[in-house]
Formats: structure tokens, sequence, C-alpha cells
């Protein structure tokens, strides 16, 4: 009874620190739906307001697994949550909102969610000795933004100045709180000044891997088929010579024909005749179709201070 206690602690003690130290690979947010013959694909459902790289996705719809492009009908439930425009979904306000895709009277719907991006900002907590600057690098989630589409004030200006680019300037030894603010969140960081000489960090990367998608192309599958060939059997009349592709024929030429005169039969005297010869034919045995894919990739998700363990975005 022991022994399986100690298992069972064990195994939860590994699991807790697997969840912390290797971390959770994000989900494959690609979704298709189908309605008949038309299959719409999107490789995101979940878009994030103010992060430009995930701020909207493509629409792919196909017909009999081919793309098509044109006669296409979008609509979507909340144009204050999402839109559609020229075939891209495009995320506007925090919520959820139903996309519905119009193909030879046949809808596909799918719900798109979108939500804020994370603001971030290049430190967390920064050491400075007087006199000297740095300058904010900001992200939304992990996409850098461009510093003056963010609002920067500091707490105390008398201890550390910040202009419009970001960057700050450390004036006087104290303490100061930096905030980064954007219309879909805040960050801040705490800054302290000292005459003593600032922490030099040393940086190592911290990796995470993601599911890229991209589109295989498979060519159109053919079988060879062998069709036999085609004969008809004939009986000869013994009299004239000519053949008859029946028996019924014969008598006719017999009786009809030649007064009787005409219309013998020998059992050897029948042969077959081919009318189309054995070959071969290429069939269809599937159109040609595209796949999407899902490579696995990675990247640096952060970096950490060896000496410090203060993280921050790459």
């Amino acid at each position: 009874m022991k022994k399986s206690k100690f298992i069972s602690l064990l195994m939860a003690v590994m699991l807790v620190f697997s969840s912390v130290f290797i971390g959770t690979a994000s989900p494959v947010q690609a979704a298709t739906t189908k309605s008949g013959k038309v299959a719409v694909t999107v490789p995101k459902t979940t878009l994030y307001v103010g992060d430009s790289k995930n701020n909207s996705t493509p629409i792919t719809v196909k017909y009999k697994n081919k793309k098509v492009t044109s006669g296409i009908k979008y609509s979507t439930s909340n144009k204050k949550i999402a839109t559609v425009k020229k075939g891209k979904i495009i995320a506007s306000k925090k919520g959820t909102a139903t996309i519905s895709v119009k193909y030879k009277n046949k809808t596909c719907r799918f719900k798109v969610t979108v939500k804020n991006a994370s603001l971030n900002l290049s430190q967390k907590s920064l050491s400075l000795k007087k006199g000297k600057t740095y300058t904010f690098k900001a992200y939304a989630n992990k996409t850098k933004l461009k510093a003056t589409s963010v609002k920067w004030t500091t707490s105390n200006r008398k201890i550390v100045s910040v202009n419009k680019n970001g960057t700050i300037k450390a004036l006087k030894n104290g303490k100061a709180v930096i905030t980064a603010k954007t219309s879909f969140g805040t960050a801040k960081c705490r800054v302290t000044v000292s005459s003593k000489p600032a922490h030099q960090h040393t940086w190592v990367d911290h990796t995470a891997t993601k599911q890229v998608p991209r589109t295989v192309h498979h060519d159109a599958v053919y079988k060879t088929v062998t069709i036999p060939a085609v004969t008809k059997h004939q009986i000869q009349c013994l009299g004239c010579g000519q053949w008859f592709d029946s028996l019924d024929e014969l008598e006719w030429h017999q009786v009809v024909d030649t007064n009787g005169e005409c219309g013998n039969y020998d059992g050897h005297c029948e042969r077959d005749v081919v009318i189309t010869p054995a070959h071969t034919e290429h069939r269809l045995v599937k159109d040609a179709w595209d796949e999407t894919v899902y490579d696995t990739q990675t990247y640096v998700d952060y970096q950490e201070c060896t000496g410090c363990h203060e993280h921050r975005q790459k």
C-alpha cells in the first residue's frame, strides 16, 4: 500500500513539473465545414485584435475538391465582432461571430472567436544606472508593434522620463513604473535607478512549436482496364457459301430468298468473327484534389536571463 501511494505521488509531481517547464503546444485552430460537394476551410478560428499577424484569416472554398474564387456569398452574424472582405475574415472586437459561406445554394457555417491580444514589453523589470537610457519594444502577443502606436507614461518623471518612442532615461536614484497602453491592453515595467552598475542580463532561448498549414496537390488517379474482344458467331450456307448470324437467318434464306434451293447446313461450317478487338482503356478513379497538411515549426517563444530569471519576448 505504501509503495502504491509513493508511485501515485511521484507521477503527480512529474506531471506538474512537465506542465511548468515543458509547456503545452498551441492547438491547431484550422476548421473545415462541408455541405454537399462544397467544402470551406479557414486556417484560424481564433483571431486577435491588435495582433496584425493574427487579426485576419483567409477563407478557402472548394467545389468537388477544386478551389473556387467567384460566385461565393459571405455573411457574418455580427459585423461589430468580425467582417468578411474579399474572402478574408477580419477581427474587429472581442466576442464571437458565425461566418456563413454560400456557394451553389449550399451554405457552410463556422464560429470565429475574437480576443484582445496580450500586450507585452521587452522588459517586465529593469535596473538602470543614473544617466543611462533604454528603449522598450512592445508586442501584441508575439507580433512587434510600432512604438509610436503605444501610449507611454511614467509614474515619476523626476526619476525616469519616457518619450513617444518608448525610450526611457534614468534621471535620479529611485523607482518608477513605466506604463504602455493601447486600445486592446496595458503593460507595465518596474524601473529601478541607482548609482551602482546595472545587472547585465545573459539571455537563453526557450523554444515552442506550432502547426503551420500548407497545401499539397494530388494529381488525378487513373486505372488501366482491359476490355475483351467483341465477337459474333456465324453459320455458313453450304449451297451458296454465304454466312449468317443465326440459324433463323439461314432458314429465312432457305425458305424465302431461294425457295428451298439453298440453306443446307453443316455443324463444321461455323466461325467467330471479331467485331471489336481486345484493348485497354485508362479510366478515372479520382479527380485531382488539394489537401491541407500541417508541419511542426519550432520557434523562440521567449528568453530568460540565467542570472535573475527575468523573461522577455524575442
